[in-house]
């Protein structure tokens, strides 16, 4: 039987701002978001193209980028996606 703890989505309990447990079955989850964003975080920093830079971001924020956008630093993340 599943716990009230881990009985929601790992992104909601983190969007209500619980404390993921060690041991919450959807971990995983979280990984793996991780990766996929390091994955975007590269093709941002190592692109030049400004539309494409707010296209990633947007893909990493998870809301649109306005044009206006712009910097030229590099872009670190140490959460797989932004839970809204």
């Amino acid at each position: 039987m599943v716990s009230n703890q881990h009985s929601k989505d790992i992104f909601e309990q983190l969007r209500k701002g619980k404390a993921i447990a060690a041991d919450n079955p959807e971990a995983y989850k979280l990984r793996e978001a991780s990766f996929a964003t390091k994955e975007l975080l590269v093709q941002l920093n190592n692109s030049s193209d400004p539309a494409e830079v707010r296209d990633l971001l947007s893909q990493i924020i998870g809301s649109e980028v306005i044009k206006a956008l712009m910097f030229s630093h590099r872009f670190i993340s140490t959460m797989g996606r932004i839970p809204k």
